[in-house]
């Protein structure tokens, strides 16, 4: 639905959010719900570094966003992270929270993620 919609829906009001992740090959599903939720206005559409608090996370995956916190959204075209490299082209084009490069990413062409607690 896009950035833009998603901080309209999490800007005025208080949001959880729950991700659920499964790998197939292994046949195990986990997941990770988060207390509260919102992506920052329209520069950089950031994770503000407040909202992903430690103890605001709970789940079987780990908090698999604390890593990513007030990180912009990076994409091909806007390279917000800190890494040499571009990290939503390294990893499959697609957009994410970047750091260096990631812990997770769930929009990506592969939908990886590096650790599960």
């Amino acid at each position: 639905i896009g950035n833009e919609v998603i901080h309209a829906l999490t800007d005025l009001s208080l949001n959880e959010l729950w991700v659920t992740i499964e790998d197939k090959y292994a046949g195990e599903t986990g997941y990770a719900h988060y207390q509260y939720f919102h992506v920052a206005a329209r520069d950089e559409y950031k994770l503000p570094p407040y909202i992903m608090d430690s103890g605001l996370c709970e789940g079987t995956t780990g908090d698999g966003l604390q890593y990513h916190n007030g990180m912009g959204f990076s994409t091909i075209e806007n390279d917000y992270d800190i890494y040499v490299d571009d990290c939503a082209a390294r990893y499959g084009g697609g957009g994410w929270w970047y750091r260096d490069c990631a812990n997770v990413c769930l929009l990506s062409l592969w939908n990886w993620v590096l650790y599960v607690v």
